[in-house]
């Protein structure tokens, strides 16, 4: 562990870097001896409503005693938080479990999918917790692979209860939820039965973990329907061309009940308890942690891989940059003063053209890079950090032209290096946002922070990976 003197500290554990941030709050990693847990705090807005959402989480996480669901540890309006410079605040939050061993969509990353067997056992599992959160009358409307987590047995734990709500008969409240497992009645707003939205998301989970991939991006999309349609046969034969191999005939079935449009006729979980899909050959959990384990060895390793790469990229972007300088000092002192005006002419020209670039966003987005102020933070070791040498004001020039491109920015932050980004999908013209933020991370180096709000998070870390190519492809 850090130094714990560098570190902020809240009840006791010790902070060691941000796992998620959403819109309404923020998770750390907390480590207290050899624990650890994930710290979920509330953002500071508008406070009836925090105090609502907090209450109701914390409630709804103490009624699930499943031991698939994510342990509630401990929950305060006023948990004491330490920072780094000492000085102590206040925070609404939750102490949660923490899963040690990843989620689901980590796994799938790099597996692409799961062997038949795994998948049923896993499917298993969830079902029978989303049973228990049921007779409890309580339904979770996030389930999506990345809010599945694994403990230290490979079991499953459920979590991310912050759009969950109880409820009695039908619901008309349509927040919250992620486009791909969001169920028909939810995008058209029509009251719906809590569970049997679960039920949709667990088919599109199910359909992941078979296939690796979408059954379709959204409920709307010519894929869906088919299903909508009741053309099974043709949207099969669609999905098996795509995937280029047969699928087990009780698997289709399942997923046709659990994608079912109307939500009276879809099935419930203690029918897909019983369905013949279920039937088949399941894992057991010694055949899953073996496997696991040593996948989470290979995903670690491409982990330290991509790490070192980008640290090899840094010092090079270093090298190339004393070379240069070194090249520069020796010309002026073999050519004079000449070499110095050609030198300074040239340098002019550049540092004109960056200014009428400036100049001309300053205008169009009604910001001044005079009032911005860089982030400071620290460096992690998350895999898909963006971290460059470049110049500040330069690296968010070039930001923005990236996604002046395609998209829409639609904010520009003021006394920040921030910018948000509307990001459309073309099928079915619905808007997703993303935020980026340049943080300054010491030793003369910028991190590119990219928030992810509702954008699905195979397409967002494509996006992730082109605007990681593009600003390589800028750099020096």
């Amino acid at each position: 562990m850090e130094n714990e003197k560098q570190q902020s500290i809240c009840e006791g554990y010790y902070i060691i870097k941000t796992l998620g941030t959403g819109t309404f709050s923020q998770v750390k990693l907390g480590q207290k001896g050899q624990n650890y847990a994930a710290l979920k705090f509330f953002k500071q807005g508008n406070e009836e409503m925090q105090l609502e959402q907090f209450n109701r989480e914390a409630r709804i996480l103490s009624n699930l005693k499943h031991q698939n669901f994510i342990k509630l540890i401990d929950c305060n309006e006023q948990l004491k938080y330490t920072k780094k410079n000492g000085t102590t605040t206040y925070k609404m939050g939750l102490i949660l479990e923490y899963g040690n061993n990843g989620d689901i969509f980590s796994y799938l990353k790099y597996l692409k999918k799961f062997d038949e067997p795994i998948a049923r056992f896993y499917l298993c599992q969830m079902i029978k917790a989303l049973i228990d959160m049921k007779n409890l009358n309580i339904c979770h409307r996030d389930l999506k692979p990345e809010n599945i987590l694994f403990d230290d047995e490979y079991n499953l734990k459920i979590a991310d209860f912050g759009f969950a709500t109880e409820y009695q008969g039908l619901i008309n409240d349509f927040h919250g939820g992620t486009i791909p497992y969001m169920a028909p009645e939810l995008l058209e707003k029509r009251e719906y039965d809590g569970s049997k939205v679960d039920v949709f998301a667990l088919g599109q989970i199910l359909f992941i973990m078979m296939t690796g991939c979408f059954a379709f991006q959204k409920s709307n999309h010519s894929s869906y329907k088919l299903i909508k349609e009741k053309n099974h046969q043709q949207f099969w034969q669609k999905m098996q061309n795509q995937l280029k191999r047969e699928l087990p005939d009780n698997f289709k079935d399942l997923i046709n009940k659990m994608f079912e449009y109307d939500y009276n006729q879809r099935i419930s979980f203690e029918e897909c308890l019983q369905h013949p899909f279920l039937q088949g050959p399941i894992a057991n959990l010694h055949e899953i942690k073996q496997q696991f384990r040593d996948q989470k060895l290979i995903i670690d390793k491409k982990r330290d891989q991509q790490i070192y790469r980008q640290r090899e990229e840094i010092k090079r972007q270093r090298e190339e940059i004393q070379r240069r300088q070194q090249i520069e000092r020796e010309m002026q002192e073999q050519m004079g003063n000449d070499s110095t005006f050609k030198s300074s002419g040239q340098d002019n020209s550049n540092q004109e053209k960056l200014k009428k670039q400036k100049n001309k966003l300053m205008e169009k987005y009604k910001f001044n890079f005079k009032d911005q102020i860089l982030k400071k933070s620290s460096p992690t070791q998350m895999i898909n950090e963006i971290v460059t040498c470049q110049e500040r004001e330069s690296l968010f020039i070039q930001i923005i032209q990236i996604f002046e491109e395609n998209d829409r920015i639609t904010k520009i932050h003021k006394n920040k290096y921030k910018l948000d980004v509307d990001i459309l999908d073309e099928e079915s013209d619905v808007k997703y946002k993303i935020q980026i933020e340049l943080c300054d991370i010491g030793d003369e180096m910028l991190r590119v922070d990219v928030l992810n709000f509702g954008y699905d998070p195979i397409d967002f870390n494509q996006t992730l990976d082109l605007l990681r190519q593009k600003i390589q492809e800028q750099q020096i």
